[in-house]
């Protein structure tokens, strides 16, 4: 039994180290390391100070759209049905109660 224990302990440490290592190491990804030194990262590229572009501006005309015909028939106070039920045909099966 106490042989399980020190297995199991020895396990648990081994999980908790590789979770400190994940949480608080240091990550390879992190890391920039260019092979030409010369080389540019994107991000150095592709920023360009806010000062020497003006913001892009577009004018969109005004429009008008029509109501549809439900939400007008709602609108004033009508129910309109789901479905029309002069078109469902309706069958009524009537069951003895036991």
């Amino acid at each position: 039994m106490i042989e399980t224990q020190r297995v199991q302990i020895a396990d648990l440490t081994r999980q908790l180290e590789w979770f400190r290592r994940q949480v608080f190491g240091q990550k390879s990804e992190r890391l920039s390391v260019l092979e030409n030194a010369q080389q540019l990262p994107l991000g150095a590229v592709l920023a360009l100070p806010q000062s020497s572009m003006p913001p892009k501006e577009r004018v969109v005309a005004a429009h008008r759209r029509c109501v549809p015909t439900r939400d007008a028939a709602q609108a004033e106070g009508q129910s309109v049905p789901f479905f029309d039920e002069t078109k469902v045909p309706v069958e009524l099966i009537e069951l003895p109660d036991p």
